[in-house]
């Protein structure tokens, strides 16, 4: 299978999810500075408290899956600070809803409803700062953006536990078809025993009555002892053809062919 750039990132994710989101957090903080620093908006300039901020936005990312309720909870704390300094308005409002995703991908309903506010309070604040926008609709924008980021961590939530379920049914089907075919393999070897005791039990029967005849009639009825060796001579053969019948069904693949069917056991 040939290896290219995107299944060995693909793979890297995969084994390592940390990856994913400590990139995402890099390119956040990265692209948030870049962006501050070549295309300032209204407001205060960026300096070293702007970017610690912008750091302390988007870096506790990479630890979302972890731990996401505080990585919301700081977050959401920065970007507000961010704002009410007075800093760029429309930078470092992205992590915040990155973060709400994550709350809604991993935890409940009362979690989402509380990160839910956080959002909008702090997306309406900065959006309300912006010269010509009026409160409500700031409110409003939020409000969208905040139920947009819990609808999708709500599906990947509701699609990972659906996965789940069917990883669990699938498993418990395995385990019903693994035990229906060795109550299958145990009735056959039941069935197979049985018939072979009583082939077994009836000629040995039979081969044991007419040896004791013979030995009584051998010195008295030459005759009676030479017909009783025929009989016990014919059962032993058919109790063999049937052992025999019964161990080929025992002994037969798909694969066998009729020349490799009554061959005999290798080291026998």
């Amino acid at each position: 299978m040939p290896f290219t750039a995107p299944s060995i990132v693909r793979r890297v994710f995969a084994v390592h999810p940390l990856l994913l989101d400590g990139a995402v957090a890099l390119t956040l903080v990265v692209g948030t500075w870049l962006w501050e620093m070549f295309e300032p908006g209204r407001g205060r300039p960026g300096d070293a408290l702007s970017v610690a901020l912008t750091v302390l936005v988007n870096a506790p990312l990479a630890l979302r899956r972890v731990t996401p309720v505080a990585v919301l909870l700081v977050s959401v704390g920065a970007s507000l600070v961010y704002h009410v300094l007075g800093y760029h308005l429309g930078l470092n409002s992205i992590g915040p809803l990155v973060a709400l995703y994550s709350v809604a991908a991993h935890r409940s309903w009362a979690w989402c409803a509380a990160g839910s506010v956080l959002i909008v309070v702090e997306w309406t604040y900065a959006s309300a700062q912006q010269p010509g926008v009026a409160l409500w609709s700031a409110a409003a924008q939020s409000c969208i953006v905040a139920a947009c980021g819990v609808g999708a961590g709500t599906s990947v939530r509701l699609l990972s536990e659906r996965t789940a379920q069917l990883a669990d049914l699938a498993a418990q089907l395995r385990a019903e078809q693994d035990a229906a075919a060795r109550r299958a393999v145990t009735r056959e070897r039941v069935r197979i025993a049985r018939e072979l005791h009583d082939v077994v039990a009836h000629h040995m029967s039979v081969i044991s009555v007419q040896a004791g005849l013979g030995r009584y009639v051998a010195l008295s009825d030459p005759a009676t002892a030479h017909a009783t060796l025929g009989v016990i001579a014919d059962t032993s053969h058919e109790a063999l053809a049937e052992m025999r019948r019964l161990l080929s069904i025992l002994r037969i693949e798909a694969h066998d062919d009729d020349e490799g069917l009554y061959a005999t056991a290798p080291g026998l």
